[in-house]
């Protein structure tokens, strides 16, 4: 399935959670959680999107395959969803198989790539961690974080 030097991402499931390493560089992981980096999407890249791109991407993948094809643009506001009593619901990145999980990445890092990520990143240390997390719950973060080991 993978071999010694495969670049590799893990995002969603408990891991920083129930599962320790979610700051690791190296982490012990059911094989499952895994999937090989898709070609065109380096392993920074795929940190800035993190659980929280991806789990948008599936919500663009999901309106992409149920008829809203020509375009991602839905012009609409929450009373048609009421009216016809609709549920608006959650979706959660833990549970995809991962032929799903590997078609999103897939896209993620081809048709649906953004570009200029770097202007929406800000690495900062592990041991700058802590004064980040305050500065997020306080408003005071913009962009994504991504903790660089190798600071």
């Amino acid at each position: 399935m993978f071999t010694p030097g495969d670049e590799v991402l893990v995002t969603s499931y408990d891991l920083g959670m129930n599962t320790a390493g979610g700051f690791g560089q190296y982490i012990n992981v059911p094989a499952s959680w895994i999937v090989k980096l898709p070609t065109g999407l380096t392993l920074k890249e795929s940190m800035i999107y993190g659980t929280a791109g991806f789990t948008a991407a599936q919500s663009l993948y999901k309106v992409t395959t149920c008829g809203l094809a020509q375009s991602i643009e839905l012009y609409t506001n929450v009373f048609p969803f009421i009216l016809r009593g609709i549920n608006l619901l959650g979706i959660n990145s833990e549970h995809r198989p991962m032929k799903l999980r590997k078609k999103i990445w897939n896209k993620i890092a081809s048709e649906w790539r953004v570009q200029g990520l770097d202007n929406i990143c800000n690495e900062c240390s592990l041991e700058e961690i802590n004064n980040k997390i305050d500065m997020i719950l306080k408003g005071r973060v913009t962009g994504r974080i991504v903790i660089n080991l190798d600071l």
